[in-house]
């Protein structure tokens, strides 16, 4: 953790957040007989929780890490995307630009608990790519805040869920680039290869071996390769690809790069950490600090992530001492 008690750097930095939209749904209860009508448990429900994912979760993290986020990506006309938007203003974040597509539902991943073992994962999406229409409406959003807002930093946060297509992806990062501000990345499959030229791209570890078609060790030496096959196609500015337990990999536009290992914590669940991560190096743009101290604090964010049950945001306090 750090050692003072500074106020966070991040204060007065506006971001600009593009990408899949989620509510992540968690049920929780009693899990003590099986069916007689199949071999699986019955579940007594006891409580449930409702969390901001995806887009949304990098949303407010970086609302808890002391910046202001512009949430912009798609929801479905239905009751989780009602939610979804009074959780965002709940939590504060009131620029959210969230254009509807009335022929797909909100994604919804509801997690069924018994005894907090997960029994169960139950998505509700469509992940087929958005309809032109909504593209548009969509870059206009992006156009507008680029205009209207004195953004930081751009993040754009893929899941594969149909909200980023390859020509807004490019779209957006030239308008951004005509702008002069930095562009971060959170990847997905899907359009791994549409994000060339961005000041920050941000993998893990599974998806640089699936674009590369092959097994890569959390291994200093196998990750500077890759890394540098991934650079002369996509030529990225600077890469972080997250390890999991083995912390994360980080290289600049210079030729430096490095390990840093994970922080000794109890790892709870993983789910979220990423979004964590890709906050602290996108709010770190934003107010231009330094990569190195980004970083650091980024490996401290996915570890405070990952001791918490479920997707949780991490908050500029939880980096501190």
């Amino acid at each position: 953790m750090i050692s003072d008690d500074r106020p966070s750097p991040f204060r007065d930095s506006a971001v600009l957040v593009l990408g899949d939209l989620m509510l992540d749904h968690y049920v929780y209860g009693r899990a003590e007989r099986i069916s007689p009508e199949a071999p699986v448990p019955v579940l007594d429900w006891e409580r449930e929780e409702w969390r901001l994912g995806g887009a949304a979760n990098v949303a407010l993290n970086l609302k808890t890490l002391g910046a202001e986020p512009v949430l912009i990506g798609m929801l479905g006309d239905d009751e989780p995307a009602d939610r979804l938007r009074a959780m965002l203003a709940g939590h504060g974040i009131a620029e959210a630009r969230t254009p509807k597509d009335p022929g797909r539902p909100t994604t919804v991943k509801t997690r069924f608990f018994g005894k907090n073992q997960q029994l169960l994962r139950l998505d509700r999406e469509s992940v087929d790519d958005h309809p032109t229409a909504v593209g548009a409406e969509l870059l206009a959003q992006v156009e507008n805040a680029l205009s209207e807002k004195r953004i930081g930093a751009v993040v754009i946060q893929d899941y594969d869920k149909g909200t980023l297509t390859p020509a807004l992806i490019a779209a957006v990062c030239t308008l951004a680039a005509e702008r002069g501000v930095p562009v971060a990345v959170d990847p997905k499959k899907k359009n791994f290869g549409a994000y060339r030229q961005v000041d920050l791209f941000k993998p893990n570890l599974k998806e640089i071996g699936q674009a590369l078609g092959r097994e890569i060790r959390p291994e200093l030496a196998h990750l500077k390769r890759a890394d540098a096959e991934l650079r002369q196609t996509l030529r990225y500015r600077k890469t972080v690809i997250t390890l999991g337990e083995n912390g994360l990999y980080w290289s600049d536009e210079s030729g430096n790069s490095g390990l840093l290992p994970a922080n000794r914590l109890s790892v709870v669940d993983v789910c979220g950490a990423g979004d964590s991560v890709v906050s602290v190096l996108s709010a770190g743009m934003a107010v231009q600090m330094p990569f190195g101290e980004a970083v650091r604090l980024a490996n401290l964010a996915g570890g405070v992530a990952c001791t918490r049950k479920g997707v949780a945001p991490v908050a500029w306090e939880d980096l501190v001492s």
